[in-house]
């Protein structure tokens, strides 16, 4: 099963920084892993997560996890 993870605002570097962003990741609790692509496991947008995934799709295997599956469980603020 795949599970939205919110971070909040736990990772950064400039906590005073108005404009620090939310991040998010994806958690797969079948195998104990967050996941990865494209060496990132943590981003700040949809666009940046589409992106890592979509360059990396071809190179792992994502049977029975299609983009819409993360899409479908992201919380709304992820999409701005």
């Amino acid at each position: 099963m795949i599970r939205f993870i919110d971070l909040g605002k736990q990772i950064a570097v400039d906590e005073t920084d108005p404009e620090w962003p939310r991040q998010f990741a994806f958690y797969d609790t079948v195998y104990d892993v967050f996941y990865e692509f494209g060496g990132e496991q943590v981003w700040d947008n949809w666009k940046e997560f589409e992106k890592a995934y979509l360059d990396n799709c071809n190179t792992m295997d994502l049977r029975g996890r299609p983009i819409e599956r993360f899409r479908n469980i992201s919380q709304h603020w992820i999409f701005k």
